[in-house]
């Protein structure tokens, strides 16, 4: 069973890397990370012996995207049922940040997969100029691949148990939001991938750029848990009534959970969370 979390923020500051802290507090302990990066198209590998020097490291970078793979120490209490097999992480920067390696910057030339990556830079680039958008969130989305007898729901309620207990004070101020989705081993990461198993769960996938200066606000989907704001995790709990559960963190001024019962993602219509809800362009 894999666990796919993705994580989002709206902040512009080097406090969105703090971000890429949050998943590893489901394990007490890790042997070290390796970090892919990809930065004006050439592609560099690190290793670090714990997640925080990673952290202070990049903090001072301009990139476009890393791949963090988290190296779990045999003895590590997974916190949550079974045993966590593996964790990795596709940490993508805001083209609206200034951790952002801008295309122009770019080497001139190069081989074909860094024309290719200067290309889609630019892409990213343009899609924003054209809808006007000056603030697009950072994205970390992790897949961790779960050794567990128990069933998905089980998993996902102590993903929900998890989230409401575990996001301190100090996070607050970076406003996260996100989601869990579980499935197969079709919900993975990795750099320069494109997961087409996983189009329909992805945040990012379906939005028009227009739309992301809105998120935070709203949510892209219903997904089986959310995490972010109260006033809208509390909405979509009362628009859906017996099918959500909402917890509130009462170490975070405002953050809050919401699980969503299996079987009302499909019954429930649009009307119900439309205004928690932002529409796609399918």
């Amino acid at each position: 069973m894999n666990l796919y979390l993705q994580i989002l923020s709206q902040v512009q500051t080097a406090d969105l890397f703090r971000m890429i802290l949050v998943p590893g507090a489901l394990c007490s302990r890790f042997g070290g990370c390796q970090l892919k990066m990809s930065a004006g198209g050439k592609l560099q590998t690190r290793n670090f012996s714990t997640l925080d020097e990673a952290v202070s490291n990049i903090r001072h970078s301009k990139f476009n995207q890393i791949e963090i793979a988290h190296s779990i120490a045999k003895d590590s209490i997974f916190r949550m049922p079974g045993y966590a097999r593996s964790m990795v992480g596709l940490f993508t920067v805001s083209p609206t940040c200034d951790f952002w390696f801008k295309a122009k910057d770019w080497p001139v030339g190069g081989e074909k997969a860094m024309r290719t990556r200067k290309m889609n830079a630019k892409a990213a680039e343009a899609a924003l100029a054209h809808y006007g958008v000056n603030r697009k969130p950072t994205i970390y989305e992790v897949a961790i691949e779960i050794d567990t007898s128990e069933p998905q729901d089980k998993v996902l309620d102590a993903s929900t148990e998890w989230l409401a207990e575990f996001v301190p004070k100090h996070f607050g101020s970076l406003a996260l939001f996100g989601c869990i989705d579980v499935g197969g081993r079709e919900f993975f990461v990795k750099l320069e991938s494109n997961v087409l198993m996983t189009e329909n769960i992805r945040v990012m996938s379906k939005l028009l750029p227009a739309a992301y200066p809105e998120l935070g606000q709203k949510f892209d989907a219903l997904h089986p848990v959310m995490f972010g704001a109260k006033r809208v995790c509390e909405g979509i709990g009362l628009a859906l009534g017996r099918d959500a559960r909402v917890i509130l963190d009462d170490a975070v001024d405002d953050f809050a959970v919401v699980r969503v019962k299996a079987d009302s993602q499909a019954r429930a219509t649009r009307s119900r969370v439309s205004e928690w809800i932002l529409s796609s362009e399918a």
